[in-house]
């Protein structure tokens, strides 16, 4: 089963967030809540790549950036996206002439 969110946050909803969902409920026959056995379709959060609104994860490991109606259902069909599951955040240290050493 794909699991399909699309984020609603301030930015992927002044983005079109909810064109989004309309072109995937549309493409796969679902409303936002339904599940069945090869789809689940709802929305999230923020999924913090605002910059690339509107936004989709798909299975919980992959982000669908920069979305549009034409298009959508067919990039999660493909399996596009960027692949999320093995993104590690690494702390870099910062050197500041006023602060110091961050």
């Amino acid at each position: 089963m794909k699991t399909i969110r699309v984020c609603n946050s301030r930015a992927c909803s002044s983005f079109g967030a909810d064109d989004i969902m309309q072109s995937i409920k549309k493409g796969i026959g679902l409303e936002v809540g339904d599940k069945t056995e090869e789809y689940d379709l709802d929305y999230c959060g923020c999924l913090g790549w605002c910059s690339n609104a509107p936004n989709v994860e798909v299975d919980n490991t992959k982000i669908i950036m920069d979305c549009e109606t034409d298009s959508v259902v067919q990039r999660i069909d493909n399996g596009e996206g960027t692949d999320m599951s093995a993104s590690e955040i690494t702390a870099v240290p910062i050197k500041d002439d006023f602060l110091g050493d961050i």
